[in-house]
């Protein structure tokens, strides 16, 4: 089959896809550098820290938003760089939780809930979030000055409703800490509490280009390069197929740090099963993770590196309209798969 996803990789859907991992920055969607935050440099990265790895992420039933150091791996002309996001919500976005349906090991098949508001239908801004049920959607918070030690520069930027972005200059070390080492937020807090939350420094994570061909009944074998010696996080996997076809359905994995996973036949089958659409994609994002529940909900602060990866499913050829046309007596249809 011939890997359409990876040929279309520089084209205008490449911009579509966005890792479904970026719980470690929620409501992150943009800024530049300049604009969305204040950062002030010093010198001098944390040293290793004593004790087991703290991974304490927040259930996704409660988990209102946090803050993440983002390791952006150098991509075509453009250096490697490391960017801090994050935002804290009023609220859970409770009408975005998946449910689980089944699991294997590590491994479970999550779907998106049914929603329905047709008596009544809900007013902008109000969203639907159960059955005929409406509510004001979540709000960003203002949480205060947000200051991280730990790194090549320490950090202190303001976290408003509006700021909530700011990237490292890219003459900085990279990554910007010891391997191992500590990594503290400080929140000096506002409408949010004020909270500490201490993480450590990931390697860089490396993924292959490709892997095999997705395919019913059969399990899923991926690969990373895991750290020598043992590092300092975990690895959260994401597996979308059915994205663009407005298919809420994914595997999600959450994995000790060995270099590879299986996934099992019937989680994969369970998934094709769902349905399929153009371009799928996988995403695996090695993090250091702390969190703390507070009366809101739950916030957290992680250090995260993430790759993303198109991946091929059997029957599924991949389309847009511009750069991929189908072959000669098929059509692209809504969910850019040709059919």
């Amino acid at each position: 089959m011939t890997d359409r996803s990876s040929a279309h990789r520089s084209g205008k859907l490449a911009t579509d896809i966005t890792l479904l991992g970026v719980f470690l920055a929620s409501g992150c969607s943009g800024g530049s550098p300049a604009g969305g935050g204040n950062a002030t440099g010093g010198s001098g990265a944390g040293g290793p820290i004593a004790g087991a790895l703290v991974y304490k992420p927040c259930p996704a039933t409660e988990r209102v938003g946090g803050i993440a150091v983002n390791l952006i791996a150098a991509k075509l002309t453009a250096p490697a760089q490391t960017q801090i996001a994050g935002r804290v919500l009023n609220k859970v976005k409770s009408n975005e939780i998946l449910q689980e349906v089944t699991r294997s090991g590590d491994c479970r098949l999550l779907v998106g809930q049914t929603l329905s508001c047709l008596n009544p239908t809900c007013a902008f801004p109000k969203q639907c979030v159960g059955t005929n049920q409406c509510a004001d959607p979540p709000a960003s918070q203002d949480a205060g000055t947000a200051t991280i030690t730990g790194l090549a520069i320490p950090v202190s930027m303001t976290f408003t409703s509006s700021q909530y972005y700011v990237a490292l200059p890219t003459t900085t070390a990279y990554p910007p800490y010891d391997l191992g080492g500590g990594v503290d937020l400080r929140l000096s807090g506002a409408a949010v509490p004020a909270l500490s939350l201490s993480v450590r420094g990931i390697v860089p994570l490396d993924v292959p280009t490709t892997f095999p061909e997705i395919e019913p009944d059969k399990p899923f074998h991926v690969t990373w390069t895991a750290p020598a010696p043992a590092g300092a996080g975990r690895i959260l996997l994401i597996l979308d197929i059915a994205h663009h076809g407005g298919i809420s359905a994914q595997i999600e994995c959450d994995l000790a740090d060995t270099g590879s996973v299986s996934i099992p036949a019937s989680l994969m089958t369970a998934l094709i099963d769902r349905g399929t659409a153009g371009f799928p994609s996988m995403s695996l994002t090695r993090r250091s993770l702390d969190s703390i529940s507070m009366t809101d909900g739950c916030v957290d602060f992680a250090v995260a590196s993430s790759v993303e990866r198109f991946v091929n499913v059997e029957g599924v050829v991949s389309c847009d309209d511009q750069s991929l046309p189908c072959p000669a007596g098929k059509t692209c249809g809504a969910d850019l798969k040709c059919n």
